[in-house]
């Protein structure tokens, strides 16, 4: 999607997007699964993290705000391509994650940059490009971290296909992944499947590091890193 398409969603994202989980029967979602995501990057990090991370299509900085919570030493940014979602962003967090749409205010380089839900709105010929372009963003020894949607889930499946702002986009499994991690020059240090428990059982989230191999999550995270991984 472009940044005007986007725009249009401005407003009614997390709404439009709650609604596509399941509306009144997966009320929460939005938050449970943004920070099901923070959860996940400080146990890669470790609790006393103090680099920096860049949230990139951040939208209204769900993410970014738990980020902050998890790895309160870490120094956290957000960027988004549509404007109007960074200016309809709590402006308290705006400030404390430093949201922004212009390219211009983003640092030379982060220990981490991640793309929640990005990769899948980029054509597929487009993505070694878009790859690319983050890994400049990388520190020497770098992480760059995807979440996406995992395409073996059938339910995942559906609610991509009932939403609005997902029309038209091509799902990336994870081994097209592995390949475009490795094609940019990245190590795939870990890719782990997430998302298996829903919103209702939120209190069981921890046993998703026992279920990280299975191929069944809802999403998966891919973690490549500069200068080699496993």
């Amino acid at each position: 999607m472009s940044s005007p398409e986007f725009d249009e969603f401005a407003q009614s994202y997390d709404a439009v997007l709650e609604n596509c989980l399941g509306g009144e029967d997966s009320s929460g979602a939005v938050e449970h699964f943004a920070r099901g995501k923070a959860l996940y990057l400080a146990q890669l990090l470790g609790a006393g993290f103090s680099g920096a991370i860049l949230d990139y299509g951040c939208g209204h900085g769900r993410v970014a705000r738990h980020l902050l919570e998890v790895l309160p030493k870490a120094a956290v940014q957000g960027y988004d391509i549509s404007e109007k979602t960074i200016a309809s962003a709590d402006p308290e967090l705006r400030k404390r994650a430093r949201l922004t749409s212009r390219q211009e205010d983003l640092a030379p380089s982060y220990d981490l940059v991640l793309a929640a839900g990005v990769l899948h709105h980029i054509p597929p010929a487009e993505r070694p490009g878009f790859l690319m372009a983050l890994k400049a963003r990388l520190a020497p020894g770098g992480r760059l971290v995807f979440f996406e949607h995992n395409p073996r889930n059938m339910l995942t499946r559906r609610v991509v296909e009932r939403c609005i702002f997902d029309k038209g986009v091509v799902l990336c499994d994870a081994g097209e992944m592995r390949a475009l991690l490795a094609g940019a020059g990245l190590g795939v240090e870990r890719l782990d499947y997430i998302s298996f428990v829903p919103p209702a059982l939120a209190s069981l989230r921890g046993l998703e590091r026992l279920l990280t191999w299975c191929p069944l999550g809802a999403q998966y995270a891919a973690v490549g890193r500069s200068g080699g991984g496993r």
